[in-house]
C-alpha cells in the first residue's frame, strides 16, 4: 500500500502549484452558501509559487476567513480549520466559514482522533472520506493534516507508532477510494495528506 506524505515544512507554506483567488472578499454579513457549495469566481495557474495561509481563532465573535482577507486586502490561498474524529455532525462543517469567502481557497484541515488509533472505527473513517469527497467534488482542494503531533504524549493517539501507521493507511485507503479525492496530475485538487509531528515532541 502506498502512503503519501507531505513535508512538515508545508505546515506554514506550500511551494509548487499555486492557486490565486480573484473573487472580491464577501462582506461578513453575506449569507453563507450551502455547506458543499462550489466556490465562486476564481482563477488557477500552474506556475511555481508560494501560497499564504492562516490559522485563526474562529470561536464565535472572534476571527473569520472573510475578516482576515479584508484586513490583508487579498484572499488567502489556504485556510486552516479543524475537527475531531469521529465527526460531530451537530457542529457546523469546517467549510462553513470558508464558503463565506466565495473563493477556491484550499481547506487545510486538521483532524484529531479523539481516541486511540485502534478504537477509530471503519464507519467513522468512512464518514470522513465522504465528507472530504463532498468538498472535492465541488472544487474545494483539501490538505488533510491527520493526527498531528502524534509523537507527543498529550494526544490520545500519541506515541503509538504502529497503531498510528495502521490508522493512517486505513484513512488513506478510504479517502482515495473516492475519485474526486484523488489529486490530479497537474493543478490543485483532491485530498493531499500532511504528516505533522511536533518538532518538540517527547517521543
Amino acid at each position: 500500500m502506498k502512503v503519501t506524505f507531505v513535508s512538515a515544512a508545508a505546515l506554514a507554506w506550500t511551494v509548487g502549484t499555486a492557486v490565486a483567488q480573484t473573487a472580491t472578499p464577501a462582506a461578513a454579513t453575506t449569507p453563507a452558501p450551502a455547506a458543499a457549495a462550489a466556490p465562486a469566481t476564481f482563477t488557477t495557474y500552474t506556475a511555481p509559487g508560494i501560497m499564504m495561509g492562516a490559522w485563526m481563532n474562529t470561536a464565535p465573535g472572534l476571527d473569520t476567513p472573510v475578516a482576515i482577507n479584508q484586513r490583508l486586502g487579498f484572499n488567502l490561498s489556504l485556510i486552516h480549520l479543524s475537527e475531531n474524529l469521529p465527526i460531530d455532525f451537530s457542529e457546523p462543517p469546517p467549510t462553513q466559514l470558508l464558503d463565506y469567502t466565495y473563493t477556491n481557497a484550499i481547506l487545510y484541515l486538521s483532524v484529531y482522533p479523539s481516541t486511540t488509533p485502534d478504537n477509530v472505527t471503519d464507519s467513522q473513517i468512512s464518514d470522513l472520506a465522504k465528507q472530504l469527497g463532498g468538498y472535492t467534488t465541488n472544487g474545494r482542494p483539501v490538505i488533510l493534516r491527520l493526527g498531528a503531533e502524534m509523537n507527543g504524549n498529550w494526544q490520545p493517539y500519541g506515541q503509538l507508532p504502529v497503531a498510528f501507521r495502521a490508522l493512517w493507511q486505513r484513512v488513506w485507503t478510504a479517502v482515495r477510494a473516492i475519485p474526486s479525492n484523488v489529486p490530479p496530475a497537474t493543478g490543485a485538487g483532491g485530498v493531499s495528506f500532511l504528516w505533522a509531528p511536533n518538532p518538540q515532541g517527547n517521543g
